[in-house]
């Protein structure tokens, strides 16, 4: 994972009740933020699935 487009971070944390996941905030100059949520399965190290972001 990268910060800021610096170094790198690891993080991790135990909330019961919910299942794993990783929040995601992709930002850019002169677009709006995208904030979304990856929820891996036990073991995945790749996405399944890839995603087309669109401008509006």
């Amino acid at each position: 994972m990268v910060r800021n487009g610096r170094a790198p971070v690891r993080a991790s944390s135990c909330y019961f009740g919910r299942p794993p996941h990783v929040h995601v905030r992709v930002t850019a100059p002169g677009h709006r933020t995208l904030v979304t949520q990856l929820y891996p399965t036990p073991g995945q190290t790749t996405l399944a699935a890839d995603f087309v972001l669109i401008r509006d």
